[in-house]
C-alpha cells in the first residue's frame, strides 16, 4: 500500500515534463593543477575529444547536442582519468620444450584500459567507465583506435542511462533552474 508521501511523490514526478530532447551536453577533460600541460592532460584532452565526436558523428545527435560550456550544458561529463590498470586476474600459458618432457608455465596480469569520466546533471553525479582489455601491442593506431572505441562505448551507455532516466533528469534539471 503507497504511503501518503509516496503517492505525492509519485504526482510530483509525473507532473514534471520530461524535457524534449536533445539534451545539451558539455564535454571536457579535467585541468591539471596550477594550469600545468603534461602528458595526462593531453590524453584525458584526445578522450574528451574522442567522446564529442562520437556524440556528434555517431547516431547519437537525437539524444544529444553538444555545447561549449558548463553554464549551456543541462549534462557535464568530465574525463578525470585515462590509462591501463591491472587486474586481479591473470593469464597463462604453458609451453613445451621440444625433445623433452618439459614444459615451461608462464603466467603475467591482466591488463584492461580505462576512462573514467564523472556525469553530473544538477546536482546528482555519478561516476561512468569505459574498459576494455588491454593490448601488448602499443604501436601505432592499434593504442589510438582503443581509446576511440572506449569513447564509443562511453557514448552508448550514456545515451542508454538518459534514456531509463528520463524523468529523473526533467526533475533534476527543473531543480538547477530555481
Amino acid at each position: 500500500m503507497l504511503k501518503p508521501l509516496s503517492i505525492a511523490l509519485l504526482l510530483a514526478l509525473l507532473a514534471v515534463p520530461v524535457q524534449a530532447q536533445p539534451y545539451k551536453i558539455f564535454v571536457y577533460a579535467t585541468p591539471a593543477e596550477g594550469g600545468f600541460t603534461d602528458g595526462a592532460v593531453k590524453e584525458r584532452e584526445a578522450s574528451a575529444l574522442d567522446i564529442r565526436k562520437e556524440l556528434a558523428e555517431k547516431g547519437h545527435r537525437d539524444m544529444f547536442t553538444l555545447v561549449d560550456s558548463l553554464e549551456a550544458a543541462d549534462f557535464a561529463l568530465e574525463v578525470e582519468w585515462r590509462g591501463p590498470v591491472t587486474t586481479d586476474q591473470t593469464t597463462g600459458s604453458i609451453n613445451r620444450v621440444p625433445n623433452t618432457d618439459l614444459a615451461l608455465a608462464s603466467s603475467s596480469a591482466i591488463t584492461q584500459n580505462n576512462i573514467k569520466t564523472t556525469l553530473t546533471v544538477g546536482t546528482y553525479s555519478r561516476e561512468m567507465w569505459a574498459l576494455t582489455p588491454g593490448s601488448k601491442d602499443w604501436m601505432g593506431g592499434v593504442k589510438q583506435r582503443m581509446w576511440k572505441q572506449q569513447a564509443g562505448e562511453l557514448a552508448k551507455s550514456l545515451e542508454r542511462w538518459a534514456r531509463e532516466n528520463g524523468q529523473p533528469i526533467a526533475v533534476a534539471l527543473q531543480a538547477a533552474k530555481k
